[in-house]
Protein backbone atom coordinates (compact mmCIF):
# COMPACT_ATOMS: atom_id res chain seq x y z
CA UNK A 1 0.00 0.00 0.00
CA UNK A 2 2.96 2.30 0.94
CA UNK A 3 5.03 1.67 -2.30
CA UNK A 4 1.53 2.63 -4.18
CA UNK A 5 1.35 5.77 -2.62
CA UNK A 6 5.25 6.80 -3.06
CA UNK A 7 5.35 5.49 -6.59
CA UNK A 8 7.97 3.22 -7.83
CA UNK A 9 9.93 3.85 -11.04
CA UNK A 10 11.91 1.02 -13.04
CA UNK A 11 15.12 2.04 -14.29
CA UNK A 12 18.44 0.98 -16.73
CA UNK A 13 21.86 2.04 -15.65
CA UNK A 14 23.96 2.36 -18.98
CA UNK A 15 27.70 1.90 -17.11
CA UNK A 16 30.75 0.58 -17.93
CA UNK A 17 31.46 -0.79 -14.12
CA UNK A 18 27.50 -2.11 -13.08
CA UNK A 19 29.48 -3.71 -10.22
CA UNK A 20 30.89 -0.33 -8.78
CA UNK A 21 27.95 1.42 -9.03
CA UNK A 22 25.78 -0.95 -7.33
CA UNK A 23 28.48 -0.35 -4.33
CA UNK A 24 27.99 3.86 -4.99
CA UNK A 25 23.97 3.55 -4.85
CA UNK A 26 24.21 1.41 -1.43
CA UNK A 27 26.66 4.15 0.14
CA UNK A 28 23.80 6.75 -0.82
CA UNK A 29 20.61 7.49 0.77
CA UNK A 30 18.96 6.01 -2.42
CA UNK A 31 16.52 3.23 -1.65
CA UNK A 32 17.00 0.91 -4.54
CA UNK A 33 15.93 -2.09 -4.93
CA UNK A 34 15.69 -5.63 -7.33
CA UNK A 35 19.30 -4.91 -8.62
CA UNK A 36 20.43 -7.02 -11.21
CA UNK A 37 23.22 -7.20 -14.32
CA UNK A 38 21.56 -8.22 -17.56
CA UNK A 39 23.59 -8.26 -20.60
CA UNK A 40 26.05 -5.57 -18.98
CA UNK A 41 23.12 -2.92 -18.11
CA UNK A 42 22.52 -2.40 -13.94
CA UNK A 43 18.37 -2.74 -13.46
CA UNK A 44 16.31 -2.39 -10.85
CA UNK A 45 13.42 -0.27 -8.86
CA UNK A 46 13.45 3.00 -6.52
CA UNK A 47 10.71 5.29 -5.23
CA UNK A 48 9.86 8.29 -7.34
CA UNK A 49 11.79 10.89 -4.53
CA UNK A 50 14.50 8.93 -5.67
CA UNK A 51 14.94 9.65 -9.39
CA UNK A 52 16.60 13.32 -9.22
CA UNK A 53 19.30 11.97 -6.55
CA UNK A 54 19.77 8.67 -8.42
CA UNK A 55 19.92 11.00 -11.52
CA UNK A 56 22.50 12.91 -10.17
CA UNK A 57 24.83 9.84 -8.83
CA UNK A 58 24.74 8.58 -12.42
CA UNK A 59 26.05 12.09 -14.19
CA UNK A 60 28.83 12.14 -11.33
CA UNK A 61 29.88 8.44 -12.79
CA UNK A 62 29.49 8.76 -16.08
CA UNK A 63 26.42 7.18 -16.38
CA UNK A 64 23.45 7.34 -18.11
CA UNK A 65 20.24 7.03 -16.39
CA UNK A 66 17.22 5.55 -18.22
CA UNK A 67 13.17 5.34 -17.07
CA UNK A 68 11.56 2.31 -18.20
CA UNK A 69 8.25 2.50 -16.45
CA UNK A 70 6.58 3.43 -13.31
CA UNK A 71 3.58 2.67 -10.85
CA UNK A 72 1.58 4.05 -8.28
CA UNK A 73 -1.19 6.69 -7.23
CA UNK A 74 0.63 9.46 -6.99
CA UNK A 75 1.38 9.30 -10.66
CA UNK A 76 -1.91 8.54 -11.58
CA UNK A 77 -2.97 12.01 -9.37
CA UNK A 78 -0.19 13.71 -11.31
CA UNK A 79 -2.13 13.16 -14.97
CA UNK A 80 -5.21 15.16 -13.51
CA UNK A 81 -2.83 17.47 -11.14
CA UNK A 82 -4.41 20.60 -13.72
CA UNK A 83 -7.84 18.94 -13.80
CA UNK A 84 -9.41 20.99 -11.03
CA UNK A 85 -12.97 20.01 -11.03
CA UNK A 86 -12.25 16.83 -10.12
CA UNK A 87 -10.49 18.24 -7.30
CA UNK A 88 -12.92 20.57 -6.19
CA UNK A 89 -15.37 17.76 -6.80
CA UNK A 90 -13.77 15.23 -4.60
CA UNK A 91 -13.25 17.74 -1.90
CA UNK A 92 -17.00 18.57 -1.82
CA UNK A 93 -17.94 15.54 -1.55
CA UNK A 94 -15.64 14.93 1.30
CA UNK A 95 -17.27 17.90 2.80
CA UNK A 96 -20.40 16.57 2.35
CA UNK A 97 -19.99 13.52 3.61
CA UNK A 98 -18.08 15.22 6.64
CA UNK A 99 -21.18 17.61 7.39
CA UNK A 100 -23.64 14.26 7.11
CA UNK A 101 -21.95 12.74 9.31
CA UNK A 102 -22.03 15.19 12.11
CA UNK A 103 -25.74 16.03 12.18
CA UNK A 104 -28.68 14.45 13.34
CA UNK A 105 -30.43 12.21 10.65
CA UNK A 106 -32.16 9.96 12.70
CA UNK A 107 -33.38 9.68 16.65
CA UNK A 108 -34.36 6.00 17.72
CA UNK A 109 -35.90 5.96 21.15
CA UNK A 110 -36.40 3.08 23.59
CA UNK A 111 -37.44 2.49 26.82
CA UNK A 112 -41.25 4.66 26.56
CA UNK A 113 -43.72 2.63 27.09
CA UNK A 114 -45.94 5.17 29.10
CA UNK A 115 -44.82 8.17 26.97
CA UNK A 116 -44.98 8.22 23.37
CA UNK A 117 -42.78 8.82 21.14
CA UNK A 118 -44.20 12.47 20.24
CA UNK A 119 -43.21 13.11 23.71
CA UNK A 120 -39.89 12.41 23.87
CA UNK A 121 -39.32 13.93 20.40
CA UNK A 122 -41.16 17.54 22.21
CA UNK A 123 -38.42 17.03 24.85
CA UNK A 124 -35.88 16.49 22.85
CA UNK A 125 -36.54 19.47 20.50
CA UNK A 126 -36.70 22.15 23.44
CA UNK A 127 -33.01 21.13 24.51
CA UNK A 128 -31.35 21.22 20.61
CA UNK A 129 -31.95 17.65 19.04
CA UNK A 130 -33.88 17.41 16.51
CA UNK A 131 -33.52 16.40 12.68
CA UNK A 132 -30.82 18.31 11.33
CA UNK A 133 -29.04 19.86 14.19
CA UNK A 134 -25.18 19.85 14.29
CA UNK A 135 -24.34 16.96 17.08
CA UNK A 136 -20.81 18.23 18.07
CA UNK A 137 -22.25 21.44 19.40
CA UNK A 138 -25.44 19.69 21.51
CA UNK A 139 -23.89 18.53 24.94
CA UNK A 140 -25.36 15.38 25.30
CA UNK A 141 -25.07 14.98 28.83
CA UNK A 142 -26.77 18.23 29.60
CA UNK A 143 -30.00 16.81 27.63
CA UNK A 144 -30.22 13.94 29.87
CA UNK A 145 -30.34 16.22 32.81
CA UNK A 146 -32.92 18.17 31.54
CA UNK A 147 -34.73 15.04 30.51
CA UNK A 148 -34.82 13.82 34.00
CA UNK A 149 -35.25 17.17 35.14
CA UNK A 150 -38.23 18.41 33.49
CA UNK A 151 -40.00 15.08 32.82
CA UNK A 152 -41.86 13.34 35.99
CA UNK A 153 -42.25 10.01 35.02
CA UNK A 154 -38.53 9.67 33.56
CA UNK A 155 -36.17 8.33 36.17
CA UNK A 156 -32.70 7.77 34.00
CA UNK A 157 -32.20 8.53 30.32
CA UNK A 158 -29.01 8.21 28.15
CA UNK A 159 -28.20 9.30 24.59
CA UNK A 160 -25.87 7.98 22.51
CA UNK A 161 -24.62 9.13 19.09
CA UNK A 162 -23.32 6.76 16.26
CA UNK A 163 -22.49 9.02 13.38
CA UNK A 164 -25.80 10.75 12.47
CA UNK A 165 -27.85 8.63 14.30
CA UNK A 166 -28.57 9.58 17.87
CA UNK A 167 -30.39 6.66 20.03
CA UNK A 168 -31.91 7.92 23.31
CA UNK A 169 -33.10 5.10 26.46
CA UNK A 170 -35.71 6.27 28.64
CA UNK A 171 -36.33 4.64 31.90
CA UNK A 172 -39.57 5.17 33.02
CA UNK A 173 -40.27 5.49 37.06
CA UNK A 174 -42.65 1.86 37.57
CA UNK A 175 -44.85 1.91 41.02
CA UNK A 176 -44.12 -2.03 42.45
CA UNK A 177 -47.94 -3.50 43.07
CA UNK A 178 -48.89 -3.99 46.47
CA UNK A 179 -49.00 -7.43 46.96
CA UNK A 180 -51.19 -8.71 50.36
CA UNK A 181 -50.72 -12.58 50.85
CA UNK A 182 -53.84 -12.78 52.14
CA UNK A 183 -52.95 -16.75 53.08
CA UNK A 184 -51.03 -15.48 55.93
CA UNK A 185 -52.68 -15.03 59.33
CA UNK A 186 -52.20 -11.37 60.95
CA UNK A 187 -53.75 -8.50 62.92
CA UNK A 188 -54.52 -5.14 62.53
CA UNK A 189 -52.72 -2.80 64.83
CA UNK A 190 -53.20 1.20 65.18
CA UNK A 191 -50.36 2.92 64.04
CA UNK A 192 -51.29 6.08 65.80
CA UNK A 193 -52.63 6.84 69.92
CA UNK A 194 -55.64 8.24 68.25
CA UNK A 195 -59.83 8.26 68.70
CA UNK A 196 -61.49 6.20 66.30
CA UNK A 197 -63.90 8.29 64.09
CA UNK A 198 -64.85 5.66 61.29
CA UNK A 199 -64.64 2.77 60.80
CA UNK A 200 -64.83 2.35 56.86
CA UNK A 201 -64.98 -1.53 56.49
CA UNK A 202 -63.43 -5.01 58.10
CA UNK A 203 -64.13 -7.15 55.95
CA UNK A 204 -62.13 -9.95 57.29
CA UNK A 205 -61.28 -10.54 61.12
CA UNK A 206 -62.69 -9.54 64.41
CA UNK A 207 -63.27 -5.93 65.57
CA UNK A 208 -61.85 -5.41 68.79
CA UNK A 209 -62.59 -1.43 69.84
CA UNK A 210 -65.66 0.51 69.18
CA UNK A 211 -66.50 3.63 66.86
CA UNK A 212 -65.22 6.66 69.29
CA UNK A 213 -62.95 4.79 71.53
CA UNK A 214 -59.76 5.83 72.08
CA UNK A 215 -56.53 3.61 71.05
CA UNK A 216 -52.91 3.36 71.75
CA UNK A 217 -50.35 2.58 68.83
CA UNK A 218 -49.66 -0.66 68.73
CA UNK A 219 -53.29 -1.84 69.89
CA UNK A 220 -55.17 -4.70 68.19
CA UNK A 221 -58.36 -2.78 65.92
CA UNK A 222 -58.86 -6.11 63.76
CA UNK A 223 -57.79 -9.53 65.57
CA UNK A 224 -56.82 -12.64 62.87
CA UNK A 225 -57.73 -14.96 65.76
CA UNK A 226 -60.90 -16.17 65.74
CA UNK A 227 -62.37 -18.37 68.34
CA UNK A 228 -64.94 -20.75 67.41
CA UNK A 229 -68.36 -21.94 68.87
CA UNK A 230 -67.26 -25.00 69.65
CA UNK A 231 -64.34 -23.75 71.92
CA UNK A 232 -61.49 -23.99 68.73
CA UNK A 233 -59.28 -21.33 67.38
CA UNK A 234 -58.21 -20.71 63.56
CA UNK A 235 -56.12 -17.66 62.03
CA UNK A 236 -57.14 -15.56 59.46
CA UNK A 237 -55.52 -12.54 57.59
CA UNK A 238 -57.29 -9.74 59.22
CA UNK A 239 -58.60 -6.54 57.11
CA UNK A 240 -59.80 -3.65 57.95
CA UNK A 241 -60.12 0.11 56.68
CA UNK A 242 -60.17 1.94 59.93
CA UNK A 243 -59.69 6.15 60.14
CA UNK A 244 -58.51 7.66 63.52
CA UNK A 245 -58.17 11.07 64.38
CA UNK A 246 -54.53 12.11 66.00
CA UNK A 247 -52.65 15.17 67.11
CA UNK A 248 -49.27 16.06 65.91
CA UNK A 249 -47.11 19.20 66.75
CA UNK A 250 -43.87 20.38 64.22
CA UNK A 251 -41.61 23.35 64.78
CA UNK A 252 -39.90 25.38 61.96
CA UNK A 253 -37.25 28.00 62.81
CA UNK A 254 -36.13 30.49 60.00
CA UNK A 255 -33.02 32.87 60.90
CA UNK A 256 -33.16 36.79 60.12
CA UNK A 257 -29.39 36.95 58.36
CA UNK A 258 -30.82 34.77 54.75
CA UNK A 259 -28.26 33.45 52.50
CA UNK A 260 -29.46 33.82 48.97
CA UNK A 261 -28.45 32.26 46.12
CA UNK A 262 -29.40 34.77 42.58
CA UNK A 263 -28.60 32.45 39.10
CA UNK A 264 -27.48 34.11 36.14
CA UNK A 265 -27.57 33.47 32.67
CA UNK A 266 -26.02 30.38 31.61
CA UNK A 267 -22.84 30.99 29.41
CA UNK A 268 -21.47 28.92 26.69
CA UNK A 269 -18.23 28.40 25.69
CA UNK A 270 -16.80 26.41 22.93
CA UNK A 271 -13.63 25.46 21.62
CA UNK A 272 -11.83 22.88 19.12
CA UNK A 273 -10.31 19.68 20.67
CA UNK A 274 -7.63 18.95 18.24
CA UNK A 275 -5.25 15.64 18.97
CA UNK A 276 -5.40 16.72 22.69
CA UNK A 277 -5.00 20.55 22.14
CA UNK A 278 -7.76 23.20 22.90
CA UNK A 279 -8.20 26.07 20.67
CA UNK A 280 -10.76 28.75 21.59
CA UNK A 281 -13.72 29.12 19.06
CA UNK A 282 -15.58 31.71 21.25
CA UNK A 283 -13.93 35.15 22.64
CA UNK A 284 -12.31 34.43 26.19
CA UNK A 285 -14.12 37.24 28.18
CA UNK A 286 -13.13 35.32 31.58
CA UNK A 287 -14.78 32.47 33.95
CA UNK A 288 -17.12 33.48 36.73
CA UNK A 289 -15.87 33.81 39.73
CA UNK A 290 -18.17 31.38 41.32
CA UNK A 291 -20.38 28.95 38.50
CA UNK A 292 -21.33 25.64 38.44
CA UNK A 293 -18.97 23.97 35.10
CA UNK A 294 -20.60 21.03 33.32
CA UNK A 295 -17.96 20.30 30.25
CA UNK A 296 -18.33 17.57 27.16
CA UNK A 297 -16.48 16.53 24.29
CA UNK A 298 -18.12 15.68 21.65
CA UNK A 299 -16.13 14.15 19.14
CA UNK A 300 -16.73 14.34 14.79
CA UNK A 301 -17.81 11.21 13.12
CA UNK A 302 -16.89 10.72 9.32
CA UNK A 303 -19.68 7.74 8.73
CA UNK A 304 -19.71 5.91 11.94
CA UNK A 305 -15.85 6.36 13.11
CA UNK A 306 -15.11 8.60 15.52
CA UNK A 307 -11.84 10.50 15.00
CA UNK A 308 -9.68 12.50 17.69
CA UNK A 309 -11.22 15.87 16.49
CA UNK A 310 -14.08 17.42 18.16
CA UNK A 311 -15.79 20.33 19.72
CA UNK A 312 -15.52 20.55 23.34
CA UNK A 313 -19.12 22.08 24.96
CA UNK A 314 -17.95 24.33 28.63
CA UNK A 315 -21.44 24.84 30.29
CA UNK A 316 -20.92 28.00 32.96
CA UNK A 317 -24.09 28.79 34.85
CA UNK A 318 -22.82 31.81 37.43
CA UNK A 319 -23.97 32.45 40.72
CA UNK A 320 -24.12 35.29 43.21
CA UNK A 321 -24.24 34.63 46.79
CA UNK A 322 -25.47 37.49 49.15
CA UNK A 323 -26.68 37.39 52.59
CA UNK A 324 -29.25 39.95 53.69
CA UNK A 325 -30.87 40.84 56.45
CA UNK A 326 -35.01 39.67 56.95
CA UNK A 327 -37.33 41.28 58.21
CA UNK A 328 -40.02 39.53 60.75
CA UNK A 329 -42.34 39.90 57.99
CA UNK A 330 -40.28 38.40 55.49
CA UNK A 331 -39.06 35.58 57.76
CA UNK A 332 -42.92 34.81 58.56
CA UNK A 333 -43.30 33.80 54.65
CA UNK A 334 -40.48 31.44 54.69
CA UNK A 335 -41.84 29.96 57.71
CA UNK A 336 -45.42 29.40 55.87
CA UNK A 337 -43.90 28.59 52.95
CA UNK A 338 -42.18 25.71 55.10
CA UNK A 339 -45.64 24.51 56.40
CA UNK A 340 -46.83 24.41 52.83
CA UNK A 341 -44.16 21.71 51.76
CA UNK A 342 -44.58 19.51 54.65
CA UNK A 343 -48.15 19.41 54.31
CA UNK A 344 -47.61 18.82 50.72
CA UNK A 345 -45.09 15.99 51.04
CA UNK A 346 -46.54 14.86 54.23
CA UNK A 347 -50.33 14.69 54.42
CA UNK A 348 -51.40 15.54 51.11
CA UNK A 349 -49.28 12.15 49.25
CA UNK A 350 -50.15 10.02 52.16
CA UNK A 351 -53.65 10.63 52.19
CA UNK A 352 -53.78 12.50 55.40
CA UNK A 353 -56.27 15.33 56.21
CA UNK A 354 -55.98 18.35 58.19
CA UNK A 355 -58.57 18.94 60.45
CA UNK A 356 -57.56 21.84 62.12
CA UNK A 357 -54.06 23.30 62.85
CA UNK A 358 -53.07 26.07 65.13
CA UNK A 359 -49.60 28.48 64.71
CA UNK A 360 -47.84 30.24 67.43
CA UNK A 361 -44.70 31.81 66.97
CA UNK A 362 -41.99 32.28 69.28
CA UNK A 363 -38.63 34.45 69.16
CA UNK A 364 -36.06 32.41 68.59
CA UNK A 365 -31.84 33.17 68.16
CA UNK A 366 -31.30 35.43 65.92
CA UNK A 367 -34.55 34.55 64.03
CA UNK A 368 -37.91 33.50 63.96
CA UNK A 369 -39.86 30.06 65.87
CA UNK A 370 -43.30 28.75 64.19
CA UNK A 371 -45.14 25.98 65.79
CA UNK A 372 -48.06 24.33 64.18
CA UNK A 373 -50.12 21.96 66.07
CA UNK A 374 -51.96 19.59 64.06
CA UNK A 375 -55.33 17.46 64.22
CA UNK A 376 -55.36 14.95 61.68
CA UNK A 377 -57.05 12.11 60.35
CA UNK A 378 -56.21 9.24 58.42
CA UNK A 379 -56.50 5.72 58.07
CA UNK A 380 -54.72 3.75 60.85
CA UNK A 381 -54.56 0.36 60.30
CA UNK A 382 -51.18 -1.54 59.93
CA UNK A 383 -50.57 -5.00 59.60
CA UNK A 384 -49.09 -7.13 61.95
CA UNK A 385 -48.71 -10.70 61.15
CA UNK A 386 -49.50 -13.61 63.28
CA UNK A 387 -46.41 -16.27 63.28
CA UNK A 388 -48.19 -19.81 63.80
CA UNK A 389 -46.48 -22.89 64.16
CA UNK A 390 -47.15 -25.35 61.09
CA UNK A 391 -49.41 -22.89 59.53
CA UNK A 392 -50.35 -23.31 55.98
Amino acid sequence: MLDHLRGIIKFTIVTDSPEEFINTIRKSSVSARNLKIEDGFLTGECYGFDKKTLIKIASMNHAEFIETGRRGFIFIAAKYRRRYGIAAGVAAALVMVFFLSNITMKINIYGNENMSDAEVLAVLDDAGIRIGSYLPNISLAAVERDIISNVRDVAWAGIKRSGPIVSVEISEMTKKPEITPTNRPCNIISAKNCQIVKINSVPMGMLIPMLFDTVNEGDILVSGVISGKLGNTYYVHAMGDITGRYSEKITFNESFTHRRIDYKSKITKRSLYLFGLKIPLTPSTGEPENAEVNEELSYFNILTLEIPIGIVNTEYHPYEVTEEILAPEAANTLLLEKVSRYEENFFADEGVSIVSKDIIYTPAENGLSLTVSYVLESNICQTQYIYVKNHR
